[in-house]
This record gives C-alpha cells, structure tokens and sequence, in this order.
C-alpha cells in the first residue's frame, strides 16, 4: 500500500502541470493558447487549507502521498498565481478563510488535530461547488486532461488507504468524491466509445515511433505469451487432490467473455489477436472442464 500511496502523490502533483502550463499561456504540448488567470486569494487559502490538512495528517501519523503531492502542487500555482494571477477577494474566499481558522482554534482549544482536518476538508468540498457550476455551464473552463490525472490520483489513493479511520479516510475520500463529480461533469455529453477512441487515438500518435520499433514489436508479441501463464492453473486443475477452490460461476463466465471477444476480434481484428482469444478460450474451458469431470 505505501507504493500505491507514492504513485498517488506523483500523479496528483503530476496533475498540475497542465494547470501550470496554461498559467503560462502554454498547452501540454507547448503549442501557445491564451493564458489562464488563477485568482491569486483563491490559491493561496486552498493551498493554506491543504497545507492545514496535512499538518493535522501529520500530528495523527496519516500522511499519505496524495495530501503531499497536493500541497506540493498547491503551492506551485500560488507561486505562478503570484505573478501571473489576478488579485481580489471572493465571498467563498472569506468564507474559506473564516472555516480554516474556525478549524485551527477548534484544534487548538480541544488539543485534537481531527478538528483541523474534518474543517479543512468540509471547506474543500463546499469551495468546490462554484468550480461545479463553471464547469456545468462550460466544460471548456476546465482542463480535462488535469482532472482526469487528479481522479487517478484519488482511485488510488482510497486503494491506499490503510485504516477506515476519520484521519485516515477523511482526506482521500473528500479528494474522491470532489475529483469524481468533476469528471461526471466534465465527460457527461461524451459518448464513452467518443471516451475510449480518443484516449486509444492520442496514445497511439505518441506511441508509433516506439511500436515500430524492433522493442516495440517484441513488445507487443508479448501478448502471445498471455494463455500460456494459466498452465500452472491447469496443471492445478486436472492434478490437485482438491480443487473445490476453483469450482466458482468465474470459469463458465470467462469462457463467455472471451468467446464474445473472439467473435468480434474475428469480424474485425488482427490475426495474432484472434489466435490469442482463441488460446484464452482452450485455456478457460479447461479449466473448467475439469471442475465438472474431477
């Protein structure tokens, strides 16, 4: 869980960077577009609230990789927002600030950090709704790309998390349940295959000097090798003095699967791909076989 926890803060921070670049007047592929105007206020209390968050984290030995990486990150914009954002303050900024504080005085008076954290995290969550609505009338105001990596961050930050406890969970799952309904809003008038064929289609022009490489075709034959690793399995299957274990609905069900997916890999698809859904079926019905006949 604690690799999990890291690759949760690298993405999260990681998500920043096109934020950043657009501050910039960049895009994730430095080509020039107009430059996007963080309020300067606005940054620099959600990164004092995170910041708030991960010192209370602190205190009650739950720091993770995802409040780290956002704190890291927080900061960042606030540094570019310095110079590049716009000055003001907001009444959610006011309210914002008054709730941290309220928070920190709770912590201070009652000696429990838990205080700190619930406070900063319920902010979190009620300062979102205004970017809800932003982004409900104009997705455009938002990058997807950016929510897209922080939503990755949040899935495996609750992966990560190691006990269900207010100080453990709080966090993460606030990140979630923020991170989620930005991307429901911001892929709702999508079509998912619209979804699927764009991001296939993006990660096959960055791909395509690298699969044709003599790397990249050896790569890609490794899927050949796929059926060949349930052999232990099968080997279990047909010579195991018990195999109770395996009699489960998953083997009739995978054999299902896959002779879907040979069917449509057979109208449309490659030779080596067919072969390989065609191996997973032998291997499935295998298996399977010799949880009705042992």
């Amino acid at each position: 869980m604690e690799t999990v926890n890291v690759v949760a803060g690298i993405v999260f921070c990681t998500g920043f960077i096109p934020y950043a670049l657009a501050i910039l007047g960049r895009d994730v592929r430095f080509r020039k577009i107009e430059p996007a105007k963080p309020a300067k206020m606005s940054w620099i209390i959600w990164a004092s609230l995170d910041s708030i968050t991960l010192v209370g984290m602190y205190f009650k030995h739950t720091v993770n990789g995802q409040i780290l990486g956002a704190v890291l990150g927080a900061w960042m914009i606030v540094a570019l927002a310095v110079k590049f954002g716009t000055s003001g303050w907001t009444k959610l900024d006011k309210w914002c600030l008054s709730g941290a504080i309220i928070g920190i005085v709770l912590w201070k008076v009652s000696g429990e950090a838990n205080f700190g954290i619930v406070m900063c995290n319920l902010i979190v969550f009620l300062a979102s709704f205004p970017t809800f609505k932003s982004a409900w009338n104009n997705p455009a105001n938002e990058d997807k790309l950016a929510w897209t990596i922080f939503w990755i961050s949040c899935v495996l930050a609750v992966i990560a998390i190691p006990q269900w406890t207010l100080e453990d969970a709080m966090q993460p799952v606030t990140f979630f349940v923020v991170e989620t309904i930005m991307m429901y809003i911001l892929y709702r008038r999508i079509p998912l295959q619209h979804i699927v064929d764009s991001v296939c289609d993006r990660i096959a022009v960055n791909t395509t000097p690298f699969v044709q490489s003599r790397f990249g075709k050896a790569f890609l034959s490794l899927v050949l090798i796929g059926p060949f690793t349930f052999i232990p399995t099968i080997y279990e299957a047909w010579t195991a003095p018990n195999i109770d274990s395996l009699r489960t609905s998953t083997w009739p069900l995978m054999i299902l699967i896959n002779v879907s997916a040979t069917m449509s890999l057979i109208h449309k698809g490659s030779w080596y791909m067919r072969l390989v859904q065609a191996m997973w079926v032998i291997a499935c019905a295998a298996i399977y076989i010799a949880t009705i006949v042992r």
